[in-house]
């Protein structure tokens, strides 16, 4: 059995909201079709409209499969400063994928003397092995990040060739899964690229013909997109 996915849009906040729900409905509905066995977005399952006792509006909820956690959960980490506030940084996930692990020397005790030979053949051992770690490091994060890049990459190009353009690509809106914990990818001699899947999510910025002049009142703007990432 499939797990789902409900999301909630908080259309009680004006038509701009309604219309990105209705968006997303059209472009599920369309994607699910297209749907193969190799999936690039995604899949819609359902939507429904509920009534809350004593309220004047409805609520619109959103059926999807579960295509796992965004890529941003995976790229940053929360966390809470003595004051409560919560900063989120860069995870070790991320680190590994953009940088060579940098291993503290644990040789304190150097001799300083030029003429100690064995002090010195040590101390370039020791070098020799942090060099390699931090290129099998680069190696391999650039393996995995390629393989990301690649996905999401590959989704868009899917995209494009139904006409549909997503206008809003960003970290939260790609949905990956791992058969293995990513950590144990990032720190893998040899990773399984195939165990990664990430996927396209949130569909309601795209855009085509028919969304263009049906289901955008105002017509597209950058406020439905992020500005950053576009």
């Amino acid at each position: 059995k499939n797990t789902l996915i409900l999301k909630r849009l908080k259309v009680e906040q004006g038509m701009n909201l309604l219309e990105a729900g209705l968006r997303e409905i059209y472009f599920g509905n369309i994607l699910a079709r297209r749907r193969r066995s190799d999936s690039f977005f995604t899949t819609y399952v359902d939507h429904f409209f509920r009534r809350i006792p004593g309220q004047s509006f409805l609520e619109l909820w959103i059926v999807f499969e579960d295509a796992g956690n965004s890529l941003s959960s995976f790229i940053y980490q929360p966390t809470t400063s003595p004051e409560g506030f919560v900063v989120f940084q860069h995870s070790y996930f991320w680190k590994k994928l953009r940088m060579a692990s940098s291993n503290p020397r644990t040789s304190t005790d150097m001799s300083k003397n030029d003429n100690d030979a064995t002090s010195i053949e040590i101390d370039h051992s020791f070098e020799s092995k942090n060099q390699q770690q931090r290129q099998v490091d680069k190696t391999v994060g650039r393996q995995i990040l390629r393989e990301v890049l690649r996905q999401i990459l590959e989704s868009a190009a899917r995209l494009g060739d139904g006409s549909i353009v997503h206008r809003d690509i960003k970290p939260s809106n790609v949905m990956c899964k791992s058969d293995v914990d990513l950590h144990d990818l990032v720190d893998s001699l040899n990773p399984n690229l195939s165990a990664i899947n990430c996927i396209l999510g949130d569909f309601s910025s795209a855009w085509d013909k028919f969304s263009d002049q049906n289901l955008y009142s105002n017509g597209p703007s950058k406020e439905q997109q992020t500005l950053e990432y576009s």
